[in-house]
């Protein structure tokens, strides 16, 4: 019996699956979250075979953070993301970490089935929708991602950033010093030569770490 959680910041998106699941016989949905930071939360407590992890959810870590830091935690849980975002930036980032699959929401709910029990760490599940070239675009843009001058602490902080936490919001949804904060954002603005939050959030758009409401 494989235990699921579910993170998604929609209430009926959860309920859903939750329905969904419950037609499996070999898993049980052993956890809910609204959030990438009530995710984590729960993670810390109890072990999950498999996570069902939104992409998108404002007012806190989205959900790719939230599985590249599960992921780096733990060497059995498997990650699948589910997104409405099919475009290549969303789908690089998502595609850099050892998740198990990717799943549109707007796919057969079959799909979900054949992810959990089929994806596996860099052999994950896809779209059906997704073409080789498809495929070959999202692959060339990890890698180029994968280049990328921010550490990944660096990352989440310009995350949240762009997202327009201030430095002491920041501090607390890391766990980290105000003056930590301060100096991860000076050598974002310096690494990416950026000169304003503007250029701050348009990098932040155009490089799929943030995307428009």
């Amino acid at each position: 019996m494989e235990r699921i959680l579910i993170v998604d910041d929609h209430a009926v998106v959860r309920h859903g699956l939750r329905l969904l699941l419950e037609k499996d016989q070999n898993v049980t949905v052993a956890g809910e979250a609204s959030s990438g930071d009530e995710a984590l939360q729960l993670f810390e407590k109890a072990p999950f075979d498999v996570v069902l992890m939104d992409v998108h959810m404002p007012g806190g870590l989205d959900g790719i953070t939230t599985a590249k830091r599960m992921l780096q935690s733990t060497g059995h849980t498997r990650v699948i993301m589910l997104t409405m975002f099919d475009d290549e930036a969303h789908l690089a980032r998502m595609l850099a970490l050892p998740i198990s699959g990717v799943v549109f929401k707007h796919d057969d709910p079959k799909d979900v089935f054949q992810a959990i029990h089929h994806g596996r760490p860099y052999a994950p599940y896809l779209p059906q929708a997704l073409t080789k070239n498809d495929i070959g675009r999202h692959v060339e843009m990890r890698e180029r991602m994968l280049l990328s001058p921010l550490s990944q602490r660096e990352e989440e902080v310009l995350v949240l950033i762009a997202q327009g936490y201030a430095n002491k919001e920041i501090a607390e949804m890391l766990y980290i010093s105000v003056k930590t904060v301060e100096t991860h954002r000076a050598n974002i603005f310096k690494k990416l030569s950026l000169k304003s939050r503007v250029d701050l959030v348009q990098y932040a758009i155009k490089n799929g770490y943030l995307s428009l409401p």
